[in-house]
């Protein structure tokens, strides 16, 4: 299922990020088991699968436990907490 299965790669042609940002994101991610690696090792090419079980609301896709971007500025700018660019 290609929807669910992508590289690093596909991931820094469709964002524009560096290799660095896709990493650091990648890691978070794959910590908060939001993704996890199906291959992948020294010399060889990483696929990650999105463990998405579907079921937005009107059809909307998202993700289950992410906060909109939106709403994360709204919220940092109410706790004082200026942007911080790491990873980016």
């Amino acid at each position: 299922d290609r929807e669910r299965h992508f590289t690093r790669r596909d991931i820094r042609e469709y964002s524009g990020w560096s290799d660095f940002q896709v990493k650091t994101h990648i890691r978070q991610l794959e910590e908060l088991e939001y993704i996890y690696s199906t291959a992948g090792r020294k010399g060889k090419e990483y696929v990650y699968e999105l463990l998405y079980a579907g079921g937005g609301e009107d059809g909307k896709p998202f993700v289950i436990g992410l906060i909109d971007i939106e709403q994360l500025k709204e919220k940092a700018a109410q706790l004082g907490i200026e942007d911080n660019l790491e990873g980016t």
